[in-house]
C-alpha cells in the first residue's frame, strides 16, 4: 500500500479558505441581487399605502353619501345649508387665526376638473386623530378620530389626516339626452351630435326649479405630496331626483 503525504505549504493552502478574488466576485454577485431587490421593497411599500389610503377613503365617501341621503328630500331646505362659492371663499378670509388657510394651502388641491362650476358646497371638515396625551405625549388612541369643522379645528391639538369637501349640483330633464344623429345629403354621411349627460349644472334658481341633483364628496390627503408621492384623492358623485 501507498500512502501520499503532502508538504505542509499544500495542507495550508488548502485550510486557507476563499481567496480575495473569490470573496470580490461573491461580494458582486451579492451586490448585484441586493439591486435588484430593494425597489421590489420601495414598491411593495408604496402598494400598501395606496391600497390603505384608498380603503379608508372609501369608507369615508360611502359614510357620507348615506349621510347625505338621510337628509330630508325637501330640496328647499337641503339647498339652504349649503352655500356658494363666493360665500365659502369670503368665510375662509374670515379666517382670523390663518387655521383654514393653514390646511388649505399644504394639502392636496381639488382639480378645477372635478369642481366644475354653478355648484354650492359645505365647508370643508377635518377628520383629525385627536390630542396628544399631555402627560405621557403618546398619539391618540384608535377610534378617537374624527371629523370637525373649522370652528373646532381650532382648538384641536391632534394632527389632521383627511379633508373632505361635498358639492352639489342642480340638473334640468333638458340637460339629459344621448345626442342627435344628422344625416348628410352627400354620401349618406351621419354624424352624431354631443351628447349632454349632467355636463351644464344649473345656478339655483327657486321661479325654475331643477329636476335632478348630484352631491359630489370629494376626500383628500392633508399633504400635497409625500415621500412616497402625491397626495391620494378620491371623488364619487350620488344622483337624485326631486
Amino acid at each position: 500500500m501507498y500512502r501520499f503525504e503532502t508538504s505542509p505549504t499544500a495542507r495550508r493552502r488548502r485550510q486557507s479558505g476563499m481567496s480575495l478574488v473569490e470573496l470580490l466576485i461573491a461580494s458582486v454577485i451579492l451586490a448585484v441581487v441586493f439591486v435588484g431587490i430593494v425597489p421590489l421593497f420601495g414598491r411593495a411599500i408604496l402598494s400598501n399605502k395606496r391600497g390603505g389610503d384608498a380603503s379608508r377613503m372609501s369608507g369615508f365617501l360611502n359614510t357620507s353619501i348615506e349621510a347625505i341621503n338621510q337628509i330630508s328630500l325637501n330640496y328647499r331646505t337641503f339647498n339652504s345649508s349649503f352655500l356658494t362659492s363666493d360665500e365659502i371663499s369670503q368665510l375662509e378670509q374670515d379666517d382670523d387665526d390663518g387655521v383654514i388657510s393653514k390646511f388649505k394651502e399644504r394639502a392636496r388641491q381639488v382639480p378645477a376638473s372635478v369642481i366644475g362650476e354653478n355648484y354650492t358646497a359645505l365647508p370643508t371638515t377635518y377628520w383629525t386623530r385627536g390630542a396628544r396625551d399631555s402627560v405621557t405625549q403618546a398619539d391618540a388612541f384608535v377610534g378617537d378620530e374624527g371629523w370637525v369643522t373649522s370652528t373646532g379645528l381650532s382648538s384641536a391639538e391632534g394632527e389632521v389626516l383627511w379633508l373632505r369637501d361635498l358639492y352639489l349640483y342642480n340638473y334640468y330633464l333638458a340637460d339629459v339626452h344621448i345626442g342627435t344623429i344628422d344625416v348628410g345629403t352627400q354620401n349618406t354621411l351621419i354624424q352624431q351630435g354631443h351628447p349632454k349627460l349632467f355636463d351644464s349644472p344649473q345656478v339655483w334658481n327657486t321661479n325654475n326649479l331643477p329636476d335632478i341633483r348630484e352631491v359630489r364628496v370629494v376626500v383628500r390627503a392633508s399633504s400635497s405630496a409625500t415621500p412616497l408621492g402625491p397626495g391620494s384623492l378620491m371623488a364619487v358623485s350620488h344622483f337624485k331626483a326631486f
